[in-house]
């Protein structure tokens, strides 16, 4: 299904009213120090058991992905072919969210204090 730009907005703005802003607290204190923050959103048992690999407590929405599973995310989706999530995942940056939710439907989001939130580009840039 294809969305138009009017309905990708509205649908990104649904995304962080429903399972990032409600965690805004969690989230600052996680990508304030260049850490990745976590946000899992109506997460199925699978991806529950697959976020527990990444550092998740089984109880809090937001954790930190811990270093380890950063590095395996990144080499992963490289050999996958997903340079644009290997290169977010390995940069050295503060603002990171990877947003999972569901079966395993994932977000790249960026926070800038003076620009707010952004989806992460799908190609890799020049």
């Amino acid at each position: 299904m294809q969305l138009d730009p009017t309905q990708q907005q509205a649908y990104f703005e649904t995304l962080l009213d429903e399972c990032v802003r409600p965690h805004r607290d969690a989230v600052a204190d996680i990508i304030h120090e260049d850490g990745i923050a976590v946000v899992l959103f109506r997460a199925s048992p699978r991806v529950q058991q697959g976020a527990r690999a990444m550092g998740w407590d089984g109880e809090a929405p937001v954790f930190k992905l811990s270093d380890e599973a950063r590095e395996k995310m990144a080499a992963g989706s490289e050999a996958a072919g997903d340079a644009v999530t290997a290169r977010w995942m390995r940069a050295s940056r503060s603002g990171r969210i990877f947003v999972i939710a569901h079966d395993g439907v994932t977000w790249l989001l960026n926070f800038d204090p003076d620009t707010g939130y952004s989806l992460e580009p799908a190609v890799e840039r020049a």
